[in-house]
């Protein structure tokens, strides 16, 4: 990564972005071009959310999270976005599209949890990226 971020620095005025993302319960789909957030025909493989919830009618059911796995998903974009600070990078951007693990739920939506790492309407985002994160620069 290193080489391709100096290399656009050294011959372009251009800034370049890393966009990270966990595609959560809307993982294991066909690329766009193949049908767009259509499941795969095979060698799914599979998913997560915040809670056991489709993300759609064709999607297949996710598996709930448990906290210690948010954990350790939040300290691998903690990772991540120290790597990209490494590597040069002058942004990250955090995908957060309906359906992807930091959107999920969609806005209305309940959680259904237990285990008080949730609650209804609450932002899967929110638990694992929380305030004083070590991603957050001050």
């Amino acid at each position: 990564m290193k080489r391709v971020v100096a290399f656009v620095h050294a011959y372009t005025p251009a800034k370049i972005c890393l966009q990270l993302g966990h595609s959560g319960p809307k993982g294991s789909t066909k690329v766009m071009w193949e049908g767009m957030d259509e499941p795969l025909d095979e060698g799914n493989w599979p998913v997560v959310g915040p809670s056991a919830r489709k993300c759609g009618h064709r999607h297949q059911m996710p598996r709930s999270l448990a906290r210690p796995e948010m954990d350790a998903i939040r300290e691998q974009f903690v990772t991540a976005t120290r790597m990209a600070e490494r590597a040069g990078f002058d942004m990250v951007e955090l995908h957060c599209a309906h359906g992807y693990l930091l959107s999920t739920p969609k806005p209305g939506q309940d959680v259904c949890r237990k285990d008080g790492n949730a609650c209804s309407g609450s932002n899967t985002g929110e638990r694992l990226l929380r305030s004083g994160s070590p991603c957050a620069k001050p």
